[in-house]
């Protein structure tokens, strides 16, 4: 996202150039100096011609770097000075020359020129007006003789303006410069002028100005300008000074301050191609004698240099598509400054920038597509990313948390950033914990880069499946720079040096962690007391610490018992196959590891190896380790294992341990899909918890799988986790050496986790009944059976009861589940629906109905988002509404409509009373047991489950005279929080928000208005709204009707979250209780939100709830249309709801004591 720049100390040794001699050169001697040099420094110099003047001579431009001056290089900045477009201002010619000369030749000695040439591509114009200087003379301090060009213009009132139309004719000069600005990107440019002595930047006009009366004009980067102008001024030694009842506060002017001019080159470089120019006027007199050039070079050189340094400030980057593809000319905005800029061809975009903070927006078609603050702290890269991080997190602050584990000799925090789609501070029960730690060698510039763009990557792609499968499932800790002392002084520049490897004591931190083969003699340091204690504080399942210098993917162990230099044999650990698969997954689905190597001598099958193992190779004949595979004492992986359970493995990304910038994206690109799959991983394997008979969870209980070593121990939840590769086990529970619970399980090839719960036959209770529920079809008499089963184990907190019968007679079984008093209604607590099979061959919302009833029953305690709505609502779950029509529909068949009607042959989702038309036809039986069932019942939130796509749908499905199948938009004047709901589900689906079933299907965001889609008359979901005043959505959630049995446990995958959240919002909006002053309940008051409509009631308990979203409301109570009460609310961003109870005047008891005796 930000740039990082650095110092390169490269050293190219240059061929020498005679002595410059400090002279005015002609454009003929311009030509044969430039030619000289450029033959003479082939790799370092290209010299081409932009145009020709008036009278034909070349506008000679001589690029300068380190490597293909010839060529742009991704994420190198262009950069310009130009000199002479006015003639007769003659000394900026000059210190070009000899910025040239003096640049091509002290590259070795000069640390910012190395700078320079190898962070940036610099060309330089010396002479733009050829034809002008040609008529000048030497020693002519103010005429305007041969200032401008040939055919009288003067070049610097040519160039398009933004102000106001320029008239006069483009001259050649100008021409050739616009062309080369439109060929090149540059970035920042200088243009030496002559005259006076001051640094003026943009704006040099301003609407309707007029020549005698200047005012500044300034740009929406006028801090950066001013920056740029102060950088030239107070490295000049006489600038600020002046020429004689001249002078310029620091040094420094606005242009049109000064005096605004029409058709400014300085101008045009910003307002139309984004580049940074500043005119540079440095001498008083316009063409001075040739004997005080060498002193004006002097005066110049240091802010000629500094000026450049400029351009390696603020932000740089490539943006590019999911998919890949570069994102070339799009829009980015930094803030609020204008112009906006564009990307390149290559999807480059450069931004000069002061320290601070900044939100990057990109744009297309001028709508936002991505935003990102950055913060910019150029003096400290460590503390750039600290920054970046804090920014970050702020941003997202509901899915990420920021915290320190310790600090590093020199003070400075190991910061950890948690990531997490809900409680990204928290452990919740069963939900593992995973780690990456970069930087552990502190020269390892390669791993920082690439956790903080996984950071980026996690918290700003939520449409991302494996992002939303990763954050919905596990919490990822992520400690970018483990050593930041080492981090701070390490330089890429000094590669292959290991200066910055070391922490600031000279320990290597990655021999420094207790070792289970020998003993570690040397004292353990601050940052590896953190890690440790962090190990000892989060039970962490997977881990990978990133490191560079190789591409290898390295697991444990790294030691063994007296293990010797070169080693004959692997250490291997008893988990070796879950090991190696874990290596595995991530070379095989790195672009590069598998198959590529460092150097000829590193071979490493599949892209692993093991960590013991040593390469050698014979050398001058001797017999030389090569790089780190050879085994090693104090390794962070092997305590990881052998002494916390935490399957960890080491991690060479890069050949490089300091890669160039430019090569940053593209090393990315590399391992995104690798580290997303390897965080995967945690979720395989087996986990459970472990509880006494009395519920006190079994902390500290040795847990065993075959004869795997070592044995682990569950934390203080009771909870266990191991990873484990398809097949059958068996598991031991031990207290003392003695094993009191055993048992033999299966993991399946779906690379899910199985969740075991375990109790002993001596004295533990047998949670693993979760277990109970089945990834298969049920049919009615199974559900039934299974409700049954789910009623008889929790007594106390659900409620079985059918609504009615279907055409055959078979019972429409609903469980209503509620932590307490599962049977009845409690006031001001909602009443939340779900239902499933209206369409009797749409099958899968079945399945995740029953799935997410054991679930919520067997997981309360171990999950707060289920202990919450256990505890704040009652849910009724009609799994099945349509049986009849499920006898008749087949497995597998994912279009046809066998099974999708009642067994009268009626569309049971078109048989409802419509608000639109009253062709609905017979009621049928299923109808109006559940018409019965929304009587009864004030329901406020529902939810229909569907098949055949994948997509939220919400009222209204008709609209007023509508045709077939004409679409059109119908909406509800909730529509707001009817969008809502349909987004919290599709977001919080794995694939609704991104996936279509067909190319003919476009929903933006995974969700619609019904009517839209195609209108249908006797919809379930509008008469819940429009009569009853309940908000249902129709979700369908599986592109074929009734999939394989196979498919079942996906679905409940992809679906578990987004029920979560969506029954989550039945605690958001308002609610209350209508009395009166004698404490007289007000049922049936018509209550008014606004002017929404339908108008709703209160029940008879004088309670009224409504979905909200936060925002100021009116709210008012009516009796036979009059208002007799009227008050202002405000509902809270928290997404909680508000109690706002009302107390009515008793003034108004007769009259609503007569209307309700005429009800």
């Amino acid at each position: 996202m930000f740039g990082i720049y650095l110092s390169f100390l490269f050293i190219t040794n240059l061929i020498q150039t005679k002595a410059f001699s400090h002279k005015y050169h002609s454009h003929e001697e311009i030509t044969s100096l430039l030619k000289d040099l450029s033959e003479k420094n082939p790799n370092n110099t290209y010299l081409y011609s932009i145009g020709k003047s008036v009278k034909g001579k070349d506008l000679w431009v001589l690029a300068l770097a380190d490597s293909k001056p010839d060529n742009h290089v991704l994420l190198r900045p262009e950069v310009k000075y130009v000199a002479n477009i006015h003639g007769n201002e003659a000394v900026g010619k000059e210190i070009l020359l000899k910025l040239i000369d003096y640049m091509l030749n002290n590259q070795k000695s000069d640390p910012d020129v190395d700078l320079i040439m190898k962070t940036m591509r610099v060309h330089i114009l010396p002479l733009m007006n050829p034809d002008g200087y040609e008529q000048s003379v030497m020693g002519d301090c103010d005429s305007v003789q041969g200032r401008a060009n040939f055919a009288g213009f003067d070049l610097n009132r040519n160039f398009p303006e933004l102000f106001r139309k320029n008239g006069n004719k483009i001259q050649p000069e100008t021409e050739s410069v616009l062309k080369w600005m439109a060929s090149n990107r540059f970035i920042l440019s200088g243009s030496f002028h002559g005259g006076a002595l001051v640094a003026n930047y943009p704006y040099d006009n301003y609407f309707n100005s007029k020549w005698f009366f200047p005012k500044a004009s300034k740009t929406n980067d006028d801090d950066v300008f001013r920056n740029l102008a102060l950088t030239y001024s107070t490295n000049h030694s006489k600038m600020k000074k002046g020429c004689d009842g001249q002078a310029f506060t620091d040094g420094i002017t606005n242009g049109a301050k000064w005096y605004p001019l029409v058709g400014g080159m300085q101008d045009v470089n910003y307002w139309r191609y984004g580049c940074m120019e500043i005119t540079l006027e440095v001498s008083c007199c316009k063409y001075p004698p040739e004997k005080e050039l060498e002193m004006m070079w002097n005066d110049n050189k240091k802010p000629m240099i500094e000026f450049l340094k400029m351009a390696n400030t603020g932000l740089k980057g490539v943006i590019k598509f999911k998919n890949g593809h570069i994102g070339k000319f799009l829009s980015i905005k930094i803030n609020s400054r204008e112009p906006i800029f564009k990307t390149s061809a290559d999807g480059e975009y450069f931004k000069i920038l002061l320290p601070g903070d900044y939100t990057i927006s990109i744009l297309i078609n001028c709508k936002v597509m991505y935003r990102i603050r950055v913060a910019i702290d150029e003096s400290n890269k460590f503390l750039g990313v600290t920054n970046f991080l804090s920014e970050i997190c702020q941003q997202h602050k509901d899915k990420c948390h920021l915290y320190s584990i310790g600090k590093s000799i020199l003070g400075n925090d190991l910061i950890v950033i948690s990531i997490a789609h809900k409680n990204p501070d928290v452990h919740i029960p069963l939900r593992p914990e995973v780690k990456y730690v970069g930087c552990i060698h502190g020269n390892e510039f390669v791993a920082q880069d690439l956790l903080v763009r996984l950071i980026d990557y996690l918290l700003t792609n939520d449409s991302d499946s494996d992002v939303k499968y990763i954050t919905q499932n596990m919490r990822v800790h992520i400690l970018p720079i483990m050593n930041p002392d080492g981090f701070i002084i390490s330089d890429r520049n000094l590669f292959p040096s290991s200066l910055g490897r070391r922490n600031h004591a000279g320990f290597d931190l990655n021999r420094n962690f207790p070792d289970l083969f020998r003993n570690i003699s040397s004292t353990v340091q601050p940052e590896t007391n953190s890690v440790l204690n962090w190990l000892e504080e989060n039970d962490f399942v997977l881990s990978a610490n990133f490191n560079g210098g190789s591409l290898v993917a390295s697991y444990p162990f790294d030691n063994y018992l007296n293990s010797e230099y070169f080693p004959k044999h692997k250490s291997l650990t008893n988990d070796n196959d879950v090991f190696v698969s874990l290596a595995k997954t991530y070379s095989f689905n790195h672009s590069k590891m598998r198959y590529h190597s460092c150097s000829e001598f590193e071979k490493f099958e599949d892209g692993i190896i093991n960590g013991a193992v040593n390469l050698n190779i014979k050398y001058l004949n001797l017999v030389r380790p090569l790089a780190d595979w050879y085994p090693i004492a104090g390794g962070m992986q092997d305590v990881n294992y052998w002494k916390y359970g935490c399957m960890e493995i080491t991690l060479e990304i890069n050949c490089e341990r300091y890669p160039d910038n430019s090569s940053l994206p593209e090393i990315w690109i590399e391992n995104k899909s690798s580290m997303l799959e390897f965080l995967k991983k945690a979720n395989t394997g087996v986990k459970g918890i472990v509880k006494f008979e009395n519920g006190i969870p079994a902390s500290n209980i040795t847990i065993m799988i075959d004869s795997r070593e070592p044995y682990f121990k569950t934390n203080a939840n009771g909870e266990y986790y191991r990873l484990l590769l398809p097949g059958t086990y068996n598991l031991s529970v031990g207290i003392e050496c003695l094993s009191i619970y055993q048992a033999l399980f299966s993991i399946s090839n779906n690379s899910q986790l199985l969740v075991l719960n375990i109790t002993s036959i001596l004295f533990l209770y047998l949670v693993g009944l979760s277990e109970l529920y089945k990834f298969k079809y049920h049919n009615h008499t199974e559900v039934y059976e299974l409700l049954s089963e789910y009623a008889k184990n929790f007594p106390n907190k659900t409620h079985l009861y059918s609504i009615g019968k279907s055409v055959l007679g078979k019972d429409l079984w609903v469980l209503a589940i509620a932590d307490k008093d599962p049977s009845t209604h409690v006031p001001l607590r909602p009443e939340v629906k779900l239902i499933a099979n209206i369409h009797g061959n749409e099958v899968i919302g079945k399945e995740i109905l029953l799935k997410f009833i054991n679930d919520i029953l067997y997981n309360q305690t171990m999950d707060p988002d289920l202990d919450s709505i256990m505890k704040n609502m009652r849910v009724h779950y009609l799994p099945l509404m349509n049986p009849d029509g499920l006898l008749k529909s087949r497995e597998n068949d994912c279009s046809s409509t066998t099974g999708r009607y009642n067994n009268a042959g009626i569309d049971l989702n078109r048989n409802f009373p419509d608000l639109f038309d009253s062709s609905a036809g017979n009621t049928q039986p299923e109808t109006a047991a559940v018409l019965d069932w929304l009587e009864r019942n004030d329901f406020m939130l529902s939810a229909s489950f569907h098949g055949g796509s994948l997509v939220a749908n919400y009222p209204f499905d008709n609209y007023p005279n509508s045709i077939g199948y004409s679409t059109k938009e119908s909406l509800t004047k909730d529509n707001d929080v009817f969008v809502s709901l349909s987004k919290v589900y599709s977001f919080n689906h794995l694939n609704m928000r991104t996936q279509r079933c067909s190319s003919f299907e476009s929903f933006d965001d995974g969700i619609t208005n019904g009517a839209q889609w195609y209108p249908i008359v006797g919809g379930m979901q509008d008469v819940n709204y429009w009569r009853y005043g309940c908000m249902e959505l129709t979700l369908e959630v599986s592109c074929c009707k009734y999939p394989s049995s196979s498919t079942i446990e996906k679905f409940w995958e992809e679906n578990k979250n987004a029920v979560i959240e969506f029954l989550n919002q039945a605690n958001t909006g308002v609610k209350g209780i209508v009395k009166f002053e004698n404490g007289m309940s007000a049922g049936n008051a018509t209550i008014r939100i606004d002017s929404r409509e339908p108008y709703f009631k209160t029940n008879k308990n004088g309670e009224y709830y409504r979905i909200l979203l936060p925002g100021v409301y009116n709210l008012s109570v009516l009796f036979d249309c009059g208002y007799v009460y009227d008050t202002q609310i405000t509902i809270p961003s928290d997404s909680k709801f508000l109690v706002h109870n009302i107390t009515l005047s008793n003034a108004f008891l007769s009259s609503y004591l007569s209307k309700q005796s005429n009800i």
